[in-house]
C-alpha cells in the first residue's frame, strides 16, 4: 500500500514549514503585546505615577490582577509554541516504530503432529479394566 503521509519528504520542506510556524507566531506574539501587554504596563506606570506616594489597596488588587493576566496570557503562548512546534516538526516520527522491511511470512504447525511429537509414550499405562469395574459399581 502507498500512504502518502508516510512518504519522504525533502528537507527544505521542514524548514519552510518551520519559519512559516515562527513568522506567524511571532505576528501572534506581536498583535498579543501591542493590544494587551504594552497598554497594561503604561496604564500601570500611568497609575503608579498618579498614586505614588500613597497606593490604595484597590490599586495593588488590580495591578496583581493585570499581573495574573499577563502570566496567564504569556503561558498560553508559550503552550501554543510548544505544541505547534511539535506538530509543524512531526515529533511523533521519533517516538513511533521504523519500519524495517518485509517479515517474514508466518509459519503455520500442525499442532497436532507437534503434540504426537512431544508425547512420552513410555509414562503412559494401559489402564486395567477389571479394576476399574469394581470401583463403579453401585
Amino acid at each position: 500500500m502507498n500512504y502518502p503521509c508516510l512518504m519522504k519528504r525533502s528537507p527544505g520542506q521542514i524548514y519552510a514549514r518551520l519559519l512559516v510556524f515562527l513568522g506567524g507566531f511571532l505576528v501572534l506574539v506581536v498583535v498579543v503585546s501591542s493590544l494587551y501587554l504594552i497598554p497594561m504596563l503604561e496604564a500601570r506606570r500611568e497609575a503608579l505615577l498618579h498614586h505614588a506616594d500613597h497606593p490604595t489597596t484597590q490599586d495593588t488588587r488590580d495591578f496583581k490582577i493585570l499581573s495574573a493576566y499577563a502570566v496567564l496570557l504569556l503561558t498560553i503562548l508559550l503552550v501554543v509554541l510548544i505544541i505547534g512546534l511539535t506538530l509543524v516538526l512531526r515529533m511523533s516520527r521519533l517516538f513511533s516504530a521504523q519500519s524495517t522491511g518485509p517479515h517474514p511470512p508466518t509459519r503455520h504447525v500442525d499442532v497436532w503432529s507437534e503434540a504426537g511429537k512431544r508425547l512420552d509414550a513410555s509414562s503412559l499405562e494401559e489402564p486395567d479394566d477389571a479394576d476399574d469395574a469394581d470401583d463403579f459399581s453401585i
